[in-house]
């Protein structure tokens, strides 16, 4: 399935490359990124609580 919703994605503890890394990869956390066509990736590098 094919998502058309255009969708962000902020990488705080983990970065944007091996987000989509494992989204390729099949990795069960992120494997429905890997199908959003619309997807716009940021890294937000400050940990699990963004100030």
């Amino acid at each position: 399935m094919q998502w058309t919703v255009r969708a962000t994605v902020e990488c705080c503890s983990i970065p944007s490359a091996q987000v989509l890394e494992l989204a390729r990869a099949g990795h069960a956390m992120f494997a429905e990124v890997a199908h959003i066509e619309n997807l716009d990736v940021i890294d937000l590098p400050t940990g699990h609580w963004p100030t």
